[in-house]
């Protein structure tokens, strides 16, 4: 028997599980639990050496031979393989991180061996053994399980939460002369951040805060220390509320039950009230700013909001984002707390910027009351941080680095001011004194980080990072039957891929891929064969691939210094081609259907339409006069479809006239919708999250309700893309996102 032979005959058990290798499943108790293709290698990987560390780079370079793969890469794998297992991250029982050195697995395993398949026997009535009871045919050994810990590993308080009980025991190790010493549950360990004064940790472990079934989001400490609110669907379904957890003794409290989605919780000065952002009822329309009571209650309206919200050191205002009717700004504004109308804040707009787009955001004032920074911005990947004196009013720049800046937050003595910023790729969190100069990177924290909340005492920091594994999947498609094909072939790796498109003749897909580690093209048979890269730009801002009509190059948005210009690249990776250069961001490109342009949307006028640029480059043209965001020509090149907002609607070139499309004038497409030569077809997304696919013909113009897409997506990016011919469907769907918090805290001495 060959070793290949031997090793796919060994079954694995330990505690309720069961690992068998042709055809592999993890069973638990008969269950079937899924594990994608890389989570296979690193687990069989990890049972194989049971009891021995394994360094991260081994698993790097024995999961991907031939890929140079993040480190944060195998951490999103690890996680995913901890919750499969219901391996507590705080217990680790199967899975031990040994901190800057690799993984172990921390439990013993049970080896069975069957024999090869022969030929069954004439009929006897006798019944084979039972798969778990020893036979002729199976030989067993044991892996034993590590030795008794050492050292004891830090104990946590007693959580009562949705998701976690009291912690079963104290883990540690011996690991050998070379590496002794205490285990920590934490990322990284390193002595930074060295500059007198600093008022955030020196040295950290992080360690999970909460981890319910679903997604939580939007850390924030209470004045006095004890609690931390933050949002969640943590029953894992589609409702957004407001959690409360005790820092003491890890209580947890939902204090909001809205079938709207509720966010960026924010406590008052005293610690007795929590303002919040709830989703408005109709799309398009500001977050309505609500308060409820720390101990419960009713919460009541006292504004609205674009998405900022703060409450001032003295307890009397809230700062939000505002933006008037039909402007291309929005601007910091201060509403009292006990009612009355708002006010600006700082100074207005210099007279040559009142007709562009500049949008602030995310106030957060200092603890000391003296200042409020915020972000302001032209696009969510150019951005910077400012600051507003409040005594003289003054606006000073912090950074002129034109980059993204999802969170931020001040250090717990006013004097700095920790962001997450994409200044590197990944993206990683840095520190900033108030004063400025030049910003230093924070290494105690992973990368990808979106949310941050500095404890009171500066021993702390609760974080989030996004985490999306999304997947392309392509069927083979049949609009007349109503129906998608299976099975599907798949375009999946570890990160992110989006935004597929097919080619002209439907036999090559254009995809968004983060997979490289930055933002990417990657081009894929329409079978998910031969994949390969083909933009070499390591860029953090780039996506919206669209073929020209020839099939020769490809269109995209591409961030340059912050800001998102149009390219075209020939579909061997050659002659890039840059189309427009301006100060405000071009996006969604496409071509016309003789390839000559190549239509966009800009805000350069100040206000959202559609533009269009000669394939060669040159001086752009307004097409649309009342705004436009995503366009597609038609086959004939008479009409061009077009959303402005969330809805369709085209324009007919012959007659100049704009108009929404009569068929489809009360759905709400957002960027969910495609257009082959016969027919458009859109995704509405109904109230409780799913959407059915429809198709529009355009000859006869009648509609024909498809099939349901089930999974999980966003709406910022493109749901499903239909091949020219209709006999290919695209869908795009998260695999899963990363939704816990974190917190980075000082070791216990």
């Amino acid at each position: 028997m060959s070793q290949a032979e031997e090793r796919r005959q060994k079954r694995y058990e330990f505690g309720p599980f069961l690992l068998e290798l042709e055809p592999w499943r993890l069973l638990k108790q008969g269950v079937e639990i899924p594990i994608r293709n890389k989570g296979q290698e690193i687990l069989l990987l990890l049972i194989e050496n049971a009891g021995q560390m394994i360094e991260k780079e081994e698993i790097l370079n024995r999961v991907w031979p031939e890929r140079v793969v993040e480190e944060s890469n195998l951490s999103q794998h690890i996680h995913l393989l901890r919750r499969a297992l219901e391996d507590d991250p705080r217990n680790q029982d199967y899975i031990l991180t040994i901190p800057g050195k690799g993984y172990l697995f921390n439990h013993e395993v049970r080896i069975t061996r069957a024999a090869p398949s022969r030929p069954a026997p004439a009929s006897t009535g006798q019944l084979a053994p039972p798969a778990d009871v020893p036979s002729d045919d199976l030989a067993e050994e044991t892996i034993p399980s590590p030795k008794p810990p050492a050292i004891p590993l830090q104990r946590l308080p007693e959580r009562r939460s949705l998701s976690s009980g009291r912690i079963k025991r104290v883990l540690a190790l011996t690991l050998g002369v070379a590496f002794v010493g205490g285990i920590f549950l934490l990322w990284r360990w390193r002595e930074r951040l060295r500059s007198p004064g600093m008022p955030v940790l020196s040295s950290g472990v992080i360690l999970p805060l909460v981890t319910l079934t679903g997604k939580d989001s939007h850390p924030s400490f209470s004045p006095n220390g004890q609690f931390l609110a933050f949002s969640s669907n943590g029953d894992g379904s589609e409702y957004r509320n407001i959690y409360l957890q005790s820092v003491v003794d890890g209580q947890l409290t939902q204090l909001t039950s809205d079938p709207r989605a509720d966010v960026r919780p924010n406590w008052s000065p005293d610690s007795s009230q929590i303002a919040f952002l709830r989703e408005a009822a109709r799309s398009g329309y500001p977050y309505d700013v609500m308060i409820v009571a720390a101990g419960g209650g009713e919460p009541r309206q006292v504004g609205e909001s674009w998405g900022g919200l703060a409450w001032s050191v003295d307890g009397k205002y809230l700062a939000v984002t505002e933006s008037e009717q039909g402007a291309p700004q929005s601007r910091l504004a201060l509403i009292p707390v006990a009612g009355g109308p708002s006010q600006r804040v700082g100074p207005s707009l210099a007279p040559n910027d009142s007709d562009t787009m500049i949008f602030e955001g995310n106030p957060r004032f200092s603890r000391d009351g003296k200042f409020l920074a915020f972000v302001r911005s032209i696009s969510d990947s150019n951005a910077d941080l400012y600051v507003l004196d409040l005594q003289t009013r003054a606006i000073r720049r912090l950074t002129s680095d034109q980059r993204m800046i999802p969170t931020f937050e001040w250090t717990a003595d006013s004097q700095e001011i920790l962001y997450s910023s994409d200044l590197t790729t990944p993206r990683r969190v840095w520190r900033l004194a108030l004063a400025g100069g030049k910003p230093t990177p924070v290494d105690l924290f992973p990368f990808d980080v979106d949310s941050l909340a500095v404890h009171p005492s500066g021993k702390m920091v609760a974080f989030t990072q996004s985490g999306n594994d999304s997947v392309i999947s392509i069927n083979q498609f049949s609009p007349a039957s109503a129906s998608a094909g299976s099975p599907p072939c798949l375009i999946n790796s570890s990160r992110e891929d989006d935004s597929a498109r097919f080619s002209p003749d439907g036999k090559w897909v254009v995809f968004h891929s983060t997979r490289s580690g930055a933002h990417e093209l990657w081009l894929a048979r329409s079978d998910c064969t031969e994949i390969r890269q083909l933009t070499q730009l390591q860029s953090v801002g780039l996506g919206s691939p669209r073929w020209s009509p020839d099939g020769s190059r490809i269109a995209f948005d591409h961030h340059v210094d912050g800001n998102a210009e149009i390219f075209s690249i020939r579909t061997d990776g050659r002659e890039l081609r840059r189309l427009t250069t301006n100060p405000f961001p071009d996006l969604v490109p496409s071509w016309s259907s003789d390839g000559a342009w190549v239509y966009f949307c800009s805000g350069r006028s100040g206000v959202t339409h559609i533009w269009k640029v000669s394939a060669a480059g040159g001086t752009a043209v307004q097409v649309t006069s009342k705004g436009g965001f995503e366009a597609i020509e038609s086959a004939d090149g008479r009409t061009l479809y077009y959303t402005r907002g969330d809805r369709l609607r085209s324009l007919d070139f012959a007659t100049g006239v704009e108009a929404p499309l009569p068929e489809l004038s009360d759905v709400s497409v957002d960027r969910h919708w495609d257009l082959t030569r016969r027919g458009l077809f859109y995704a509405p997304i109904q109230p409780d999250g799913r959407s059915q696919l429809h198709r529009l013909d355009l000859t006869t113009r009648q509609i024909t309700p498809l099939f349901s897409l089930e999974k999980t997506f966003p709406n910022w990016l493109p749901r499903f893309a239909v091949s020219p011919d209709e006999k290919l469907l695209a869908t795009y769907y998260f695999e899963y996102r990363l939704g816990d918090i974190l917190v980075l805290k000082e070791p216990e001495k």
